[in-house]
Parts: C-alpha cells; sequence; structure tokens
C-alpha cells in the first residue's frame, strides 16, 4: 500500500510539472508544445554558448537519418528536425521567453561584416538611468566565435538587481556590400571603353575588390556587358540553416557618357581646330621671318 500511495504520489506531482508548462512558452518552429530546447540537446542553461554548440554538434550527428537503418528514416527525421529546431530557438534567444516576474534587457552589440565573420570579445556598454539627471553605466562582457549571424544571443547575465541582461548581435552597414541573407552583394563601375579593351584583350580581364576576408579576384568575360554578374562562391557571411558561408555577387556597370558632353565636344571641336590651324601659321611664320645662319 505504501508504494502505492508513493507511486500515486509522484505521478501526481510529474502530470502537475507537465501541467505547469504552458505549451504557449515555446512557440518554436519544430519543438513540440512543452518541450524544453536545453532538455533536447542535452544542455543546462548556465553551460557557456561554446559548449552548447558542441553538444549540438554531438546531438547532430547522433540523430543524422544517414547513420540509422531505412525503416526508421522517418523517427530520426522527426528527431534530427528538433535537435535543429532547439539549437535555432536557443541560438536567437526565444528559448529563453522571460517568465512575468523577472525582467530581460536586450543589449546590441554591433559589429561589422568583417568582424562578423572573424568573432572575438567585445565589452558592450549598458546604461542605466537611476534617476533623471544620474546614471550607471555597465560593462558587459561578450564573446562569440567564427561563423556567427545577426541576432544570435552571445551573451547572458542574470543579475539580482537589472535581472537577466541578454547581449545580441547587430550588423553595421557596409560602404561596399548590401547582405541578404547570407550573400553579399556589391556593384563596380567601369569606364566606358573597358568592354572594347576586353573584347581586345589588352586590359580588364581581371578586375580586383576588396571583400571582408580579404582581396577578390574576378575574370571578365570577353563580352563584357553591361550588368553583367559574377559570383564568388563561399565568400559571403555564415549561414543559420546550412553548413559553410554565402556567396558574394558583383554586379559590373559600365559608365556612359552623357548626351550633353557629346554636344559640347561638338561645339568646341571647330574651336579647338581653328586655335590650332592660327597656331601652326604663327608657328610657321616665325620660322620664315627668323634670321638664316650661314653654315
Amino acid at each position: 500500500v505504501e508504494m502505492k500511495s508513493w507511486a500515486t504520489t509522484c505521478g501526481v506531482a510529474w502530470l502537475a510539472t507537465c501541467a505547469a508548462v504552458s505549451p504557449r512558452r515555446w512557440p518554436l518552429l519544430g519543438v513540440r508544445g512543452g518541450d524544453d530546447p536545453y532538455a533536447v540537446l542535452g544542455v543546462s542553461r548556465s553551460m557557456s554558448m561554446d559548449e552548447m554548440k558542441k553538444a549540438y554538434r554531438r546531438k547532430s550527428l547522433a540523430t543524422h537519418p544517414d547513420k540509422h537503418p531505412a525503416e526508421e528514416r522517418k523517427k530520426w527525421e522527426r528527431k534530427f528536425k528538433e535537435v535543429n529546431a532547439a539549437w535555432a530557438a536557443i541560438r536567437s534567444g526565444k528559448a529563453d521567453e522571460p517568465e512575468e516576474e523577472r525582467r530581460v534587457i536586450r543589449v546590441p552589440l554591433r559589429v561589422s561584416m568583417e568582424q562578423l565573420l572573424q568573432g572575438g570579445s567585445f565589452s558592450v556598454p549598458l546604461v542605466v538611468p537611476i534617476s533623471s539627471y544620474s546614471r550607471v553605466v555597465f560593462v558587459v562582457p561578450a564573446r562569440f566565435e567564427s561563423g556567427a549571424c545577426e541576432g544570435d544571443v552571445v551573451s547572458r547575465r542574470l543579475t539580482r538587481e537589472l535581472g537577466e541582461i541578454c547581449v545580441y548581435l547587430v550588423l553595421k552597414p557596409h560602404r561596399v556590400f548590401q547582405k541578404r541573407g547570407d550573400v553579399l552583394y556589391a556593384t563596380k563601375w567601369l569606364p566606358a571603353w573597358a568592354p572594347s579593351l576586353r573584347r581586345r584583350n589588352i586590359s580588364f580581364r581581371v578586375v580586383k575588390l576588396r571583400g571582408i576576408d580579404g582581396k577578390l579576384a574576378f575574370s571578365l568575360p570577353p563580352d563584357l556587358r553591361d550588368g553583367t554578374r559574377i559570383r564568388a562562391k563561399g565568400r559571403g557571411l555564415a549561414s543559420r540553416h546550412k553548413t559553410g558561408r554565402g556567396d558574394v555577387v558583383v554586379q559590373f556597370r559600365i559608365r556612359s557618357f552623357p548626351a550633353s558632353c557629346f554636344r559640347l565636344a561638338l561645339r568646341l571641336a571647330p574651336l579647338f581646330a581653328a586655335a590650332n590651324v592660327a597656331h601652326a601659321f604663327r608657328a610657321a611664320k616665325r620660322i620664315v621671318e627668323a634670321p638664316q645662319t650661314k653654315l
């Protein structure tokens, strides 16, 4: 009887715990309601992002459908999707939806494309106003590895006074490239005579451009035209949904002389011709009138 009552008590406690976790607390794509992303990966909230990333890689490799028999493929495909969705939720910070009594402060860490690709350690200032005349500045350390993506939560600090502080990545605008997902786009202007010189194989065979991880060299085709696009694979930003990096797409534009320049040249051509004729006439006159020297 005592064993039955003890088992009943444990069962009731387990049901109460499951009921206390609201399914809307985990609005994650691919993770069922009530599933904790940390439990799916087998990690704890106190672990660092690097340790969680290693655990995710081990879990993803263990649940990959290609490593299991064909008759169990559907089951492992579902588990593999749950693992990826849990890791995406942890990286984006959605897995830590704040409770009503907890205060969460989101602090942006603005980085360039080069810093986002290389990673590193940073110090983020957090200004907390105490009154209308005074404020306190906190310095929050943050660190992320190479291959991070925009929007990733790179640091979490739980304080008694301020609550939870989350630092997430924000990408600065670049002076050359425009970001669309993990692909970088740029425009390179060439002079009007570039297609002619390229067809004759004189110049403009290779055009260099400074990328986010070094110089990029683009081989121009012989039939170069305005609007030609060339893609450099694997030289863009890190991707959130696939391994590796995105591409760099450069569009080459040809500068054309405006019609006003041609009209101005036609108007000035006779004046330059007349000036050249007058100059030649004066030079010949000086030669003729110059005293002859005897040999």
